[in-house]
C-alpha cells in the first residue's frame, strides 16, 4: 500500500527512531510502505527497482532526505520528496507476468524465458502459428496503458509504416491468465543485440564505421518521428538494436534499429520525468564513445574517433546541437581549420600512447639524439630495453609510417628530418601495451607446437592487415598517387586465405578498405578457433616469415612510391605480462629471420622478455640481432637539457632551464655532511645538477621533477614572469616540490601489482642502511664520509626462483637501475650491479652519490630481497666490528672506493 498522509508516517516512524532527524518539512514527505512481498519479487529486486526510478526523477527533487531502504515487520519503506511521480511505476512491479505458459495467447506459441522483464511489461519471443513467422510480443502489466486505444494507436501509426530502421507495432489483443487482464502489441522480430547487453560484452566493432551508422540511423529515425509531430519518449539503451552487416559479415560493422516506438504526440505527457529523444541520444551515443574510444586518462581518443566524430562528439558535449538536422549535418559539413600546434603548459607530462601521433608537436617536444637514433634507423634486427621512462617509444615511434604526418612534414623541415619515411622506411608499429597481444595471454590453452605455430599464422595476419591498413590511409590523405597494382596483391594473398578473392565492382572502387575486411574477417576467424587443434588448418596452409618477405616484395612492385622503400615490423613494449612468454618466442622467429626486405625491431622492460624463439634457439647478440640498452645514454645531461628546453619553447619561455633554476646551495660534500649529522632540516634539494641527478636516466622522471617545480612555482601571473625572462625559481620552492615529488613516488611502490609489500620493505631497509653508512667515516680520504647506494654480486650463482623474481620486478619497475655487468674489483670475473633509483633518495634522507658498493654473496642477497629487515637487523647489531672492515657484508678489505 501507499500513503501520503502524514498522520500515517508519524504513526510508522516512530518504529524508526534513527530516522526521524532526516524529517525536515511534514508537506514535503511521501512515505512509500509495502506491506507485502509479492510473489517472486525479493527484496533485493524490489530496492533495484526503486532506485532505478528514482534515478529517473531526481532532477526534479529538491532536496534527497534519504536514499535508505528501511526493513519493517512484512517490507520495506522509503522516504523522498515529491515520490508522487513514481508510485504508480513502482506499483507495477508487484505483477510477475514472466512465468506465462507458452499457450497463454491464442494464435501465438511463447518462447521462454522472456527476452526482457521491466516494471511496466515482460516481452517475449513468440511464433505465430498460421504464418510460422517470429515476432515479438510486448505484454502489459495490469493498469499499464488501460486508457491507450492500441487499434487507433496502430491506424496513427500507419506513416510510420516506411520509415527505415524503425520498428512500430503491427498488431495488438488482449487476453486473461490467472485472473488478470492483460494487454499485448505485436513487433516484428529482428535478429540482434539490445545496445545495452552489447555495451556490457568485449566485442570488437569498427568504429567510425559503427558510429557514423548510428548518426545516420538514429538520429536520422528520431527526426523522421519529430517532423510528424511525435516522440519516442523511452529511448533507452534497451530500445536500440545492434545488428551486425550482412554485406561485410565479420567486419564489425553494426545498424540500429530503433524499438520500442508507440507513437506518442510531442505534446502529450508521457513519463514527464523522462529525458527528450535528442538526451537520450547524446546519452548513448557517450556511452558507445566512452566504452571503445576513451584514453587511459579518460579523454576521448582522437586515433580512434577520427576527426569527423571527434568534431561532433565535441559539439554534443558543448551543447551545439539543438535539433537532430544538426547532428546529422555533422557527417558532412566543412570541419573548422584545427590548429596545428597545441601549444601547452611545457612541463604537462602525456603518457606517449594517448599523443595525437597525427599532429607534429609530439615530435618537436624530443630532440631524437643521433648516436641512439642510428642504432633504430639501421637496417638490422634491433631489441632495445631500459628503464621506464628512458625513451624508448619515442625512437620506435619516429619510424612509424603515419600517412597525415606525412603530409604535414613535406612542409615542415623540423619534422621532416625526424621521419623515418624519407629515409625509405616504411614503419608498421603495434603498441604491445595497448592490448595488440592481450588475448594470447588471457585465452586458456595449451602451448603446444602446433598451437604456436597456429598464432604465428595470426601474428602475420595482422602485419599483413597493418600493412595495407597504412598504404590505404596513405591513398586516401594523397600521399601516395601512383595507380596501385592491387591484383599482384591479390595474387599473392588468395594462395593463403580461406575467402576467394575476388575483383567486384566494389573491390575496384575501395580495394584496400575491401582487403582490410577480409583480412580482418579472417584474422577474427582463426582467433575463434584458437585451442582447438583440431580444426587448425594443415600445417602447409600456415602463414609463415617466407610470406611476409614475397608480400612485402609484392607491395614494392603493387605501389611504386613504396619500391625503395625497406619494411620495419615494430612491436613497441613486448613486456610481459602484456605478451605472454610464449607468445614472445614467436615474435623471435621473425627477428631472426634475416632478409633484404624487412627486420623487425622490439622493446621491452628489462627482465620481462625471453630471447629463445619457439624452436629452442637462443638469439644470439650480435649475429641475430643488435641489442640497445638506454640505462646510459651518452652526455644525459646535455640530452634531458634539450628536451626540457624545447618543452620551455614551446610553451612560449623565452629562458633556458638553468636560467630559471638556483644553483645547488652547498656542495656534494656539504650535503653528506648534513645528511651524516641528521640536519634533514637544514637540507635543501634544488639546482639543475641535482635534478638531473634524480631523474636516474629517465627522461619522463626529468620531466615530471620540472613540472612539479613549475607548479609549485605559482599561478599564471608568476608564470608570466618566468616566461618573459623577468623572474627565477627560488630555492624553497623547488625543494618543497622535490621533497613532495620523491615522497609520492616513495609512497607509491606499496602500489605495485602483487609485490608492492615486498618491494617497499627493501626500499625502506635499503634506505636504512644507506643512512648508517653516512654516519661511519670507513674511509682513509680526509673530511669524507662514506656512503652506499649500489649493490654489486660477489659471485654469479642463481639465486633462488622467489629471489630472481623478486629482483627482476625491482629493475622491471624502474625501482634499482641495471647497471649491467663490471669487472670485479675483488677480480672474480664481470658481476652485476644495481643502483636505487635516485628519485627516492630525498624520502629515504640519503645520498644520491655513488661511491663503494654493497658487495653481497648469493645467500646475502637472498636474504636482503626476501628477509630485509632480518638482513638490516644483522647490520646494525653487527656491523661495527672493526672501523675499516665490515665482515658482515663480505668485505675482505679495508676501504674499496672506485
Amino acid at each position: 500500500m501507499t500513503t501520503s498522509s502524514i498522520k500515517e508516517i508519524w504513526k510508522l516512524i516512530e518504529k524508526f527512531k534513527d530516522e526521524v532527524e532526516l524529517l525536515t518539512s511534514d508537506e514535503a514527505l511521501v512515505l512509500l510502505i509495502y506491506i507485502n512481498r509479492h510473489k517472486g519479487i525479493t527484496k533485493t529486486e524490489l530496492i533495484e527497482k526503486v532506485k532505478k526510478h528514482f534515478k529517473q526523477v531526481n532532477i526534479l527533487i529538491d532536496t534527497l532526505l534519504s536514499t535508505k531502504f528501511i526493513e519493517g515487520k512484512n517490507g520495506l519503506l522509503y522516504l523522498s520528496r515529491k515520490g508522487e511521480e513514481i508510485v504508480k511505476v513502482i506499483e507495477y512491479s508487484k505483477y510477475d507476468i514472466s512465468e506465462l505458459p507458452k499457450d497463454a495467447i491464442r494464435g501465438y506459441s511463447l518462447q521462454t524465458p522472456p527476452l526482457g522483464s521491466g516494471s511496466t511489461s515482460v516481452t517475449f519471443r513468440a511464433t505465430k502459428e498460421k504464418t510460422e513467422f517470429d515476432v515479438v510480443l510486448k505484454i502489459f502489466k495490469p493498469g499499464i496503458l488501460d486508457h491507450v486505444d492500441f487499434g487507433e494507436k496502430i491506424k496513427t501509426m500507419r506513416p510510420f509504416v516506411s520509415v527505415p530502421h524503425l520498428v512500430i507495432p503491427q498488431d495488438y489483443g488482449e487476453f486473461k491468465w490467472n485472473g488478470l487482464n492483460l494487454k499485448y502489441i505485436e513487433i516484428k522480430y529482428i535478429k540482434g543485440d539490445s545496445l545495452g547487453k552489447f555495451l556490457n560484452e568485449n566485442r570488437n566493432v569498427d568504429l567510425e564505421e559503427t558510429l557514423r551508422n548510428f548518426i545516420k540511423e538514429v538520429a536520422g529515425t528520431l527526426k523522421i518521428i519529430q517532423n510528424k509531430g511525435f516522440t519516442h519518449g523511452d529511448l533507452h539503451e534497451n530500445n536500440i538494436l545492434m545488428v551486425e552487416d550482412e554485406v561485410y559479415k565479420g567486419g564489425n560493422i553494426f545498424h540500429f534499429e530503433v524499438i520500442d516506438f508507440i507513437g506518442i504526440n510531442s505534446n502529450e505527457k508521457f513519463r514527464r520525468y523522462e529525458l527528450t529523444d535528442l538526451e537520450y541520444f547524446k546519452e548513448n551515443f557517450f556511452k558507445i564513445t566512452r566504452k571503445y574510444a576513451s584514453t587511459p586518462s579518460g579523454k576521448v581518443d582522437r586515433k580512434k574517433l577520427g576527426e569527423r566524430l571527434v568534431y561532433i562528439y565535441n559539439n554534443l558535449v558543448e551543447n551545439k546541437y539543438n535539433t537532430f538536422d544538426d547532428v546529422i549535418k555533422g557527417l558532412s559539413e566543412k570541419l573548422p581549420e584545427r590548429k596545428r600546434f597545441q601549444y601547452e603548459p611545457p612541463f604537462t607530462y602525456l603518457i606517449f600512447e594517448t599523443y595525437d601521433v597525427n599532429d607534429p608537436l609530439w615530435l618537436k617536444r624530443f630532440e631524437l639524439e643521433a648516436t641512439i637514433y642510428e642504432y633504430f634507423i639501421d637496417f638490422r634486427p634491433l631489441i632495445c630495453s631500459g628503464p621506464r621512462g628512458c625513451g624508448k617509444t619515442i625512437y620506435l615511434r619516429s619510424l612509424s609510417f603515419i600517412p597525415k604526418l606525412i603530409k604535414v612534414a613535406e612542409d615542415e623541415e623540423d619534422v621532416k628530418n625526424k621521419i623515418a619515411y624519407f629515409k625509405g622506411i616504411f614503419g608498421i608499429y603495434f603498441a604491445c601495451r595497448q592490448g595488440e597481444f592481450k588475448i594470447f595471454s588471457e585465452k586458456c590453452y595449451k602451448f603446444t607446437f602446433e598451437t604456436q605455430l597456429f598464432l604465428k599464422h595470426i601474428l602475420i595476419l595482422k602485419i599483413l592487415r597493418r600493412t595495407i591498413s597504412l598504404i590505404g590511409e596513405a591513398y586516401s590523405e594523397k600521399v601516395f598517387t601512383s595507380e596501385p597494382k592491387v591484383e599482384l596483391i591479390l595474387d599473392i594473398l588468395s594462395q593463403y586465405l580461406t575467402k576467394e578473392l575476388t575483383m567486384t565492382s566494389t573491390f575496384r572502387e575501395r580495394p584496400f578498405k575491401e582487403l582490410i575486411s577480409i583480412l580482418r574477417n579472417e584474422e577474427n576467424f582463426c582467433i575463434d578457433m584458437v585451442g582447438k587443434e583440431e580444426e587448425y588448418p594443415p600445417t602447409s596452409n600456415l602463414l609463415q616469415e617466407n610470406i611476409l618477405i614475397e608480400f612485402f616484395q609484392t607491395i614494392k612492385k603493387a605501389v611504386s612510391e613504396l619500391s625503395d622503400a625497406k619494411f620495419y615490423v615494430i612491436f613497441d613494449d613486448l613486456s610481459e605480462p602484456q605478451v605472454n612468454l610464449e607468445m614472445q618466442k614467436i615474435l623471435n622467429c621473425l627477428i631472426a629471420c634475416h632478409n633484404e626486405v624487412y627486420c623487425c625491431k622490439f622493446s621491452t622492460d628489462k627482465y620481462a622478455y625471453t630471447f629463445q624463439d619457439m624452436y629452442g634457439k637462443a638469439l644470439q647478440v650480435p649475429h641475430d640481432y643488435t641489442y640497445r640498452d638506454m640505462s646510459n645514454v651518452e652526455d644525459y645531461e646535455k640530452y634531458l637539457e634539450k628536451i626540457i628546453n624545447r618543452q620551455l619553447e614551446i610553451g612560449g619561455y623565452t629562458k633556458k632551464i638553468k636560467d630559471y633554476l638556483e644553483e645547488l646551495p652547498y656542495s656534494h660534500k656539504e650535503l653528506i655532511n648534513l645528511l651524516s649529522k641528521r640536519e634533514y632540516n637544514k637540507v635543501k634539494y634544488g639546482g639543475w645538477n641535482l635534478i638531473v641527478q634524480l631523474s636516474s636516466w629517465s627522461v619522463r622522471d626529468g620531466l615530471v621533477i620540472c613540472e612539479a617545480i613549475f607548479k609549485q612555482y605559482g599561478g599564471r601571473e608568476k608564470h608570466n614572469k618566468l616566461k618573459e625572462g623577468k623572474d627565477k625559481i627560488f630555492m624553497d620552492v623547488q625543494d618543497k616540490a622535490i621533497r613532495k615529488y620523491s615522497n609520492e613516488a616513495y609512497g607509491y611502490l606499496i602500489n605495485i601489482e602483487y609485490v608492492g609489500k615486498e618491494i617497499f620493505d627493501v626500499v625502506r631497509s635499503f634506505g636504512e642502511i644507506s643512512r648508517e653508512y653516512l654516519k661511519r667515516e670507513i674511509t682513509k680520504e680526509k673530511e669524507r664520509k662514506h656512503e652506499v647506494i649500489t649493490i654489486e654480486r660477489r659471485d654469479n650463482k642463481e639465486l633462488s626462483v622467489k629471489a630472481e623474481d623478486l629482483l627482476r620486478k625491482l629493475i622491471r619497475h624502474s625501482v634499482f637501475i641495471d647497471r649491467g655487468h663490471s669487472f670485479s674489483r675483488e677480480q672474480i670475473g664481470r658481476v652485476e650491479k644495481f643502483t636505487l633509483h635516485r628519485k627516492y633518495t630525498p624520502e629515504l634522507k640519503t645520498t644520491y652519490r655513488e661511491r663503494e658498493h654493497l658487495r653481497l654473496s648469493k645467500d646475502r642477497l637472498e636474504e636482503f630481497l626476501l628477509r630485509p629487515d632480518q638482513f638490516r637487523e644483522k647490520f646494525f647489531k653487527k656491523g661495527k666490528e672493526d672501523k675499516y672492515q665490515l665482515k658482515f657484508f663480505d668485505f675482505e678489505e679495508g676501504d674499496k672506493n672506485e
